[in-house]
């Protein structure tokens, strides 16, 4: 990335997301300047969705929308990445929002640090009680952020950025991942081509639904383990998953 030159690709994979897709493009109409150049470009990978989500999209005239009928989050992302104009290509859930924060803290990480492949960043779980708020933002302090420092492999798959040339000396996503493990294989093969961070202030706002269904079962078993399998053995364990809506 030139040093005077700052263009992003925000990606935005959507399987059924009716529900929360409106308020993730909201607060990327909100924080993301409209630039008429397209240094900035906002995309939609339209995952195999039955429901709303396309219509929802196209009320959005500054969103592009884009199709992908084979369901993944990793084929989502890589079809994202073929379609993405942008030096900086940013990955967020649907069901999460950025903050005012957000754009401000990617482009001073980036344009100080030139060597910078992949930033990442946790999730603020906003409509949890606040109980378990604090108990998930413990787990990425302790855990999570120790665990990332050790392998340099960090990413979270809801909230990153990546230079594009970067993405594309490593061949893109693995589309055979289905979901667990997508992240944690990205950042093991990223950290090669240059340096990582994991940042605890680059935060994007979302859903719990995640963690609903159990705190230990989704980050010990379906991530740490994942993570740790994948950085191991190079592929991960879990291979199946249900949707959560």
């Amino acid at each position: 990335m030139k040093p005077n030159k700052f263009s992003l690709s925000v990606v935005v994979p959507a399987h059924n997301e009716e529900k929360f897709i409106s308020k993730c493009l909201n607060s990327l109409t909100k924080y993301l300047p409209e630039d008429p150049k397209g240094a900035i470009e906002i995309i939609v990978v339209d995952n195999a969705s039955t429901d709303k989500t396309s219509a929802i999209c196209k009320r959005y005239p500054n969103v592009k929308l884009i199709f992908e009928p084979k369901k993944g989050s990793n084929m989502a992302r890589q079809k994202g990445f073929l379609e993405a104009k942008g030096d900086l290509l940013a990955f967020i859930d649907a069901d999460s929002m950025i903050t005012e924060k957000w754009l401000g803290k990617l482009k001073n990480k980036f344009q100080h640090d030139k060597k910078l492949v992949c930033l990442s960043g946790p999730y603020e779980f906003y409509d949890l009680p606040s109980w378990k708020r604090h108990i998930t933002k413990f787990v990425f302090y302790t855990i999570y952020k120790p665990v990332f420092w050790l392998t340099r492999a960090a990413v979270i798959g809801g909230n990153f950025v990546v230079r594009k040339e970067a993405l594309e000396k490593i061949g893109g996503f693995d589309v055979n991942i289905n979901l667990f493990g997508d992240d944690m294989d990205l950042g093991r093969r990223i950290r090669k081509i240059g340096g990582t961070s994991f940042d605890l202030n680059f935060i994007v706002l979302s859903s719990g639904r995640r963690i609903r269904h159990g705190m230990i079962r989704t980050f010990f078993i379906s991530y740490v383990l994942n993570y740790l399998v994948v950085m191991i053995f190079h592929r991960p364990l879990t291979r199946n998953h249900k949707d959560i809506r």
